[in-house]
């Protein structure tokens, strides 16, 4: 055993709680950073001394310990738990779109209660209708004001028609800008890998490049379905992502970069929103959703087929309303009093005037479709699944965010920086440090004693 041993040990000592205390102060300032994991400096003791002596005996009873030194400095996180919000994370994505887009048609019909007594929305301008026949059959109505009621109606079937028209059109435009949101984070993370390859190759633990990495992937599994895994081939390092669609999808980011996915132009999609991926190996194939949620990718899919279908049998309505008035008025004529046109829309015979002879009977009959018309019951049914769905989305909404709040705050009791422990173990290392000088100091004093004060007596 040498005389500088116990420097040595100390000197390890001081090394090793300085590295953690530089550690803690990194965990301070990085307390506000999003995605940030705290790290822990690994202390291990260093090898005792002696060793082995001639026939694998020691030399001694006992060993005297060498000191410390830090093994590995380490970011705190449960990948269990970030498995779990990426698993949860496209369920809500998903749902909070439909939820969006259906509440945003509650808002179109308007059909919700008034103060009034009177219905508002096209309902109220049902009534109105029906009711100015009804005037009209005992003689308190004029047909010119009925006229106007018509018009009024066709506006209605007019502006909710086009209303639905836009609706999709900024879906798309909706549907484009998430899909160039996805594209970028799959060539961040693709970049990221190579990063993360390149560092680990030199036996350094690049940790902020892991948190930058679970970061991006966090926002992209709300995005679209993924599955995440991870590949390295040295122990200690947790090594680059690999990430592929839900259920055994095709592969998004690997070794050899990130897939690209495009969405489909209107002519080529035909109906609602598609998408195909360009994948690393040259190949190209439909991008499809194999999951019950999707992410908000395919949560805009969902919601544009809905508003389709919505405008398909708000068209139908439309053009049954017109059917059953017009099968009265025409009865024993080959004037309408509504004409459909090939887009589907409804609007007032312009042939008709304020001076046309309307019968009593037929103006009683149309009054009565207010309770007989199979339309306005269809139209009545329309609500009543619009409001049902919107109200079982937004459960599903609550549900999957409550859920996603659980695990995203047991992450941050895991991984996020409390303050109170860093303060904590900042103490904890400082003393660990002055204790460590302290000691060698004293050391110094005994080499100093030996070698400035032995062998002087007598002089």
């Amino acid at each position: 055993m040498t005389t500088f041993l116990g420097m040595e040990t100390m000197r390890r000592a001081v090394s090793a709680n300085q590295v953690a205390l530089q550690t803690v102060g990194n965990n301070i300032a990085n307390a506000g950073t999003p995605g940030y994991s705290r790290q822990r400096a690994n202390m291990e003791a260093t090898p005792g001394y002696p060793g082995l002596g001639p026939f694998g005996q020691p030399v001694m009873n006992g060993r005297i310990g060498t000191g410390v030194e830090i093994s590995k400095i380490e970011r705190i996180r449960d990948q269990f738990l970030d498995q779990q919000f990426r698993s949860e994370a496209h369920i809500e994505g998903s749902a909070f779109m439909q939820y969006r887009t259906l509440e945003r048609l509650e808002d179109l019909y308007n059909e919700g209660p008034t103060n009034s007594e009177h219905p508002s929305g096209l309902s109220g301008q049902l009534n109105a209708f029906w009711n100015g026949w009804k005037e009209l059959a005992s003689g308190q109505e004029n047909q010119a004001v009925l006229i106007e009621q018509g018009k009024a109606v066709t506006d209605t079937f007019t502006h909710l028609q086009n209303a639905f028209n836009t609706e999709l059109s900024s879906l798309r435009k909706e549907a484009e800008l998430k899909t160039d949101q996805v594209n970028d984070l799959l060539e961040q993370i693709a970049i990221n890998n190579k990063t993360i390859a390149k560092i680990e190759g030199t036996n350094q633990t690049p940790n902020e490049l892991y948190d930058e990495q679970d970061r991006l992937i966090d926002q992209l599994s709300t995005l679209i379905p993924i599955e995440v895994s991870r590949e390295t081939n040295k122990k200690g390092f947790e090594g680059t992502y690999s990430i592929k669609g839900i259920n055994n999808g095709p592969t998004l980011v690997n070794e050899n970069g990130a897939s690209k996915i495009e969405l489909n132009d209107e002519a080529a999609a035909q109906s609602g929103l598609s998408w195909q991926i360009n994948t690393t190996d040259g190949l190209s194939t439909e991008f499809i959703n194999a999951s019950s949620g999707g992410g908000e990718l395919f949560g805009l899919q969902k919601a544009y087929a809905r508003i389709e279908q919505e405008r398909t049998d708000f068209s139908a309505i439309a053009r049954d309303i017109a059917g059953e008035v017009n099968a009265i008025f025409a009865a024993d004529s080959d004037v309408a009093f509504f004409l459909i046109e090939d887009n589907g829309s409804i609007k007032v015979n312009e042939a008709l005037n304020s001076n046309m002879n309307i019968d009593i009977e037929k103006a009683k009959a149309i009054g009565d479709l207010a309770v007989n018309s199979t339309a306005v019951k269809e139209y009545q049914d329309l609500m009543g699944k619009l409001g049902v769905e919107t109200q079982s989305v937004r459960r599903q909404g609550e549900a999957s965010s409550s859920r996603l709040a659980n695990i995203d705050g047991n992450r941050m009791a895991m991984s996020s920086v409390s303050l109170d422990e860093e303060l904590t173990m900042l103490i904890q290392y400082q003393h660990s440090y002055n204790a460590a000088a302290r000691v060698m100091t004293a050391m110094d004093e005994m080499l100093n004693t030996i070698i400035n004060g032995m062998g002087v007596v007598g002089r």
